[in-house]
């Protein structure tokens, strides 16, 4: 949790009456690249962040394993319990932030548990990874289900998913074209 309250009575990590971004990151890079961002989040938007890294990301490698769809969806549930048991949330709200696959990751997130959340933001994240396939290699569309080993299909989780949601995303994007948002 990224706050600087140093002098807090309470069990509970969140600060009163300040939001909290529940941040899921992208595939490439680790979260030491986006601490300028997390502080934009904390300093100039008023939000607590949460973030993590999922297994098989950062140094701890080979202690947690490596990363997978169904291990996110573990770290998903994990996240989930750690905000139910640590974060106050009577006076204040949490927003969901995922980018590209952090995005399936936070959709995955919204689905399980929507009454904790107030929201979710999606950042250039694909519909699915069929999807991806389709628009990066064409030529291995015919192909596809004898090699995808992950599905990850957003569309299908946002259509059942009732928060409000925000869907960003870039034309500049060089990995997820702008038209999966």
């Amino acid at each position: 949790m990224y706050h600087d309250d140093q002098d807090q009575t309470e069990t509970k990590t969140a600060i009163p009456h300040r939001n909290t971004v529940v941040f899921y990151h992208e595939n490439a890079g680790n979260l030491g690249l986006r601490l300028n961002y997390f502080s934009m989040l904390y300093h100039e938007m008023g939000f607590n962040v949460l973030a993590f890294a999922y297994r098989g990301y950062s140094p701890s490698t080979l202690e947690s394993g490596s990363p997978s769809e169904e291990s996110l969806k573990t770290d998903a549930k994990l996240i989930l319990q750690y905000i139910k048991s640590n974060i106050k949330t009577e006076d204040s709200s949490i927003f969901l932030l995922g980018r590209s696959l952090g995005g399936a990751v936070a959709a995955y997130s919204a689905s399980l548990e929507p009454q904790l959340f107030e929201g979710l933001i999606l950042e250039n994240t694909f519909t699915s990874i069929s999807d991806i396939v389709d628009d990066m290699m064409s030529f291995l569309s015919y192909f596809k289900w004898l090699i995808l080993r992950i599905g990850w299909d957003t569309n299908q989780i946002i259509r059942t998913t009732k928060l409000p949601l925000l869907v960003i995303g870039s034309v500049e994007d060089e990995i997820v074209p702008a038209k999966h948002s």
